[in-house]
């Protein structure tokens, strides 16, 4: 997984700056590019990965590494409190010891819960094929932002919600196979040792 976007050099994302249907599809090309293909895609991957070989530790550094990740800073507080709501949506699994102890870590601040990571374990939890949540993620991504559009009124409502129905029923990734593993290095926060909770 990359540490930076591959269009560094790129002014910084803003959506605010969205005001018709041709920046919202500028601004979701290079979001594709920069961020979903290029770190969440392969984070929510390498979740899923570590979810089902039961490498905690590894997944608190991916965690981590995310929070390091300057590229997708701007999108941190959508990410995080999507991935936190979801923790909380699978409270009750008590069966389920890793999620339990990542909620864990989280609540205690020694990890953030971005979104790629708990929906990488949430389709571990689950044995979804990793190709199919791929899709699901990409899915969930792009609706959140053409729902944001349609808020802010960026975009007329038709025809332009067609066009982004469109790219919805598309979304990125869905043709190609999925990203490797990456390696991710980092030490785990204190909480790892942590059995349940």
């Amino acid at each position: 997984m990359s540490d930076h976007s591959p269009n560094a050099q790129a002014a910084p994302f803003n959506f605010e700056m969205v005001r018709d249907l041709r920046g919202l599809r500028s601004f979701l090309s290079r979001y594709e590019q920069d961020i979903l293909r290029a770190i969440e895609l392969p984070a929510v991957h390498a979740a899923y990965w570590y979810a089902n070989r039961g490498q905690f530790k590894e997944l608190m550094s991916l965690d981590a590494e995310l929070s390091k990740n300057e590229a997708i800073a701007p999108f941190a507080e959508a990410s995080l409190a999507v991935g936190r709501e979801h923790l909380r949506m699978l409270k009750p699994m008590y069966d389920q010891r890793m999620m339990q102890r990542f909620r864990k870590c989280v609540v205690a601040g020694e990890a953030r819960g971005w979104n790629p990571v708990v929906f990488g374990m949430f389709l571990s939890i689950h044995s979804v094929p990793v190709r199919e949540g791929l899709l699901q993620f990409g899915r969930q991504i792009w609706s959140g932002h053409s729902r944001s559009g349609d808020q802010t009124g960026a975009t007329p409502r038709a025809p332009a919600l067609s066009g982004l129905k469109e790219t919805s029923r598309t979304p990125p990734g869905s043709n190609r196979a999925p990203p490797r593993q990456p390696r991710i290095s980092g030490t785990a926060a204190s909480c790892a040792g942590h059995t349940s909770a």
